[in-house]
């Protein structure tokens, strides 16, 4: 969903304000215009906003809702990574549930760290070959984020693109280099 619902707002809304209240009434009503795999305007994932925010209950309830458990941020940091590196709190109960959840689903473990995503990424090894369809489409970047994802799959090529200032040109180097991308 490239324009977010008025739904998908309140739920970001709630995550932001640790409003488990408003969330868990959100998730009932289960609104057609709710979007879970919703991000952010930074482009980060709701699911991973909640892990931020240290929201266990919240995790779980996107879980059991069938969010995507296979996005990640433009920073490479995916949802396994995230919890796996998430101070527990009070509850660190909750927090080996959820990633008990993550490994019966076949979640790689350890998680990859972010600085192996875009490599990953780019050679179609994540998400795993088994996650297919529209789970594996969903989870993916924006496009508008996503090639500047990929271009730090290799360090040379991106220190070549981190150096060009005029944007027609960046346009031209990512289309060199990521012909796939732009097809």
């Amino acid at each position: 969903m490239n324009r977010k619902s008025s739904s998908s707002i309140r739920l970001l809304r709630a995550i932001t304000r640790h409003d488990t209240t408003e969330f868990s009434k959100i998730l009932q009503e289960n609104p057609p215009d709710l979007d879970l795999n919703v991000r952010d305007r930074d482009g980060y994932p709701a699911i991973i906003c909640a892990i931020l925010a240290g929201e266990w209950d919240m995790v779980k309830e996107f879980f059991l809702h069938g969010a995507n458990i296979w996005v990640y941020d433009s920073g490479g940091a995916n949802v396994g990574w995230m919890l796996a590196t998430s101070y527990p709190d009070n509850k660190g109960e909750d927090k080996q549930w959820l990633i008990d959840f993550l490994k019966s689903k076949k979640y790689p473990w350890p998680a990859p760290e972010p600085w192996q995503m875009p490599k990953l990424v780019k050679e179609g090894k994540w998400p795993p070959a088994f996650v297919t369809g529209k789970e594996r489409e969903e989870s993916q970047l924006p496009k508008d984020k996503r090639a500047y994802f990929l271009l730090k799959a290799d360090s040379k090529v991106f220190h070549e693109y981190l150096q060009i200032s005029n944007e027609e040109e960046k346009e031209a180097f990512k289309r060199k280099h990521l012909p796939e991308f732009y097809k």
